[in-house]
């Protein structure tokens, strides 16, 4: 971050970048496209949970502790995370907001299409992950097992990081990413495959949007 960067408030670095139509029509479009896609596999999850699948042996599994249910850590340490680094971008790269948004829509969509192409049975001993928030966004509050490959946490956990400005933020990242696989894998809500192919299609999606969705040179930000 550079020195102008720092010297500029948050309402007024946003006045700057909403002065362009092109960053409205694509803040616009950012949150259009995260409500759908969050719509979209909210509805899927019900019809995924109904599939049949392959159920895999893991050797991760097999070395961890006997499975705790860690929802409530999880829960806290996941929307707690996207609520910093939300803030974070905020007050410091509107276009990372924007890609926020555009990354978590999509990884969202790939999500649904991946479990659907890629039906598996529960791990072994899982314990249901409650999330509240998207139990009551799925149709008749289903709390799905099968939503599996990829994993949903890890891939979102990667983007955070990756949209996360400042270095605090970033360190945070950096303990998440190592916490919230750790505790899904411990609970066994997930194979390892899914928690490895979440961070990497995570990493993969936050790539693209970033190369995609650019702001014009001469900018204020530069992110």
């Amino acid at each position: 971050m550079n020195k102008q960067h720092k010297q500029i408030s948050t309402p007024s670095l946003w006045g700057m970048h909403f002065a362009s139509a092109r960053f409205r029509w694509m803040t616009i479009c950012s949150g259009l496209f995260l409500v759908f896609s969050i719509k979209y596999i909210t509805s899927g999850l019900a019809v995924i949970d109904l599939q049949t699948g392959t159920q895999l042996y893991d050797p991760i599994h097999a070395i961890l502790p006997p499975t705790l249910d860690w929802s409530n850590i999880i829960f806290f340490l996941t929307y707690s995370s996207v609520f910093i680094v939300l803030i974070d971008a905020i007050m410091k790269s509107p276009i990372q907001v924007i890609r926020l948004g555009f990354a978590i829509g999509l990884m969202k969509l790939l999500r649904s299409f991946s479990m659907f192409l890629f039906p598996l049975e529960p791990p072994v001993g899982i314990i249901a992950l409650q999330d509240p928030l998207v139990s009551f966004m799925t149709p008749n509050h289903v709390v799905a097992l099968r939503d599996l490959f990829f994993s949903g946490h890890c891939a979102t956990m990667m983007i955070l990081y990756l949209v996360a400005v400042s270095p605090m933020v970033k360190k945070w990242m950096k303990f998440i990413l190592v916490i919230v696989p750790f505790l899904i894998l411990w609970q066994r809500v997930h194979y390892t495959i899914d928690v490895v192919a979440g961070l990497i299609v995570g990493y993969g999606i936050f790539v693209l949007v970033k190369n995609t969705i650019k702001l014009k040179s001469g900018t204020i930000t530069a992110y």
